[in-house]
């Protein structure tokens, strides 16, 4: 795959009222010792190694019906996966990596998205861009508004959808959690991919039956 950094994954955390969420996630790569981090500012790290990307907390939001909603957003660039060698590998720690965060946050909802389905205004990328995955409205009734790449639903959500229609969702990675929680992966198969449009195309192509089975159940 070309080294293209406009080609990266964005892991967004989204909390609310919780205090001092970002000292929490230092705290949690304090005690985790990997990945390594850099401090770049009061609100952005640098990590290093096997899981390279940029970790920013947005200040609080006041949202009328959810209170201060803040976002956690880790982005990482799409590179990092697609190596035959260890691409595999680093996904499975990205992965494992969104597990354990969400699991030391405990945010309302977690959710990974291609940065070309949201920047869907450059030449060659408007056919991928996709609407806002949640807002207030549907957060408050613990519900999305839009499947992407990667979900992760905490137990309420999973109690509104149905732990068993969220399972048996078209994708190719489920994972439950301790709490209850469920994550699901469209696609892990970035190593196939040799080009930046090759990868937006395969989340593209995966995410699609996800979005039929959403409309599906909300209507």
């Amino acid at each position: 795959m070309s080294s293209n950094c406009d080609s990266r994954l964005y892991i967004n955390f989204w909390t609310e009222n919780v205090e001092n969420v970002f000292q929490d996630c230092i705290d949690f790569l304090e005690r985790e010792g990997e990945p390594d981090y850099l401090q770049e500012s009061e609100s952005s790290l640098l990590l290093h190694g096997s899981l390279y990307g940029g970790f920013h907390h947005y200040e609080p939001q006041l949202s009328a019906s959810q209170g201060c909603v803040e976002n956690i957003e880790f982005n990482t660039p799409c590179n990092n996966y697609t190596s035959p060698d260890d691409g595999a590998d680093r996904l499975t720690t990205l992965l494992g990596f969104v597990s354990r965060l969400y699991q030391a946050i405990t945010p309302v909802y977690v959710y990974g998205i291609h940065n070309w389905r949201v920047e869907g205004w450059q030449e060659g990328r408007s056919e991928y861009k996709i609407p806002d995955p949640v807002s207030d409205e549907a957060l408050a009734n613990n519900r999305i508004d839009h499947p992407t790449w990667l979900m992760l639903f905490p137990p309420e959500m999973v109690e509104g959808y149905g732990r068993e229609w969220l399972l048996d969702l078209p994708a190719e990675h489920m994972e439950e959690l301790d709490d209850g929680a469920i994550m699901v992966v469209a696609t892990r198969a970035f190593p196939e991919c040799e080009t930046d449009m090759e990868t937006v195309k395969l989340i593209d192509d995966a995410v699609t039956p996800l979005e039929e089975s959403f409309q599906t159940r909300d209507l």
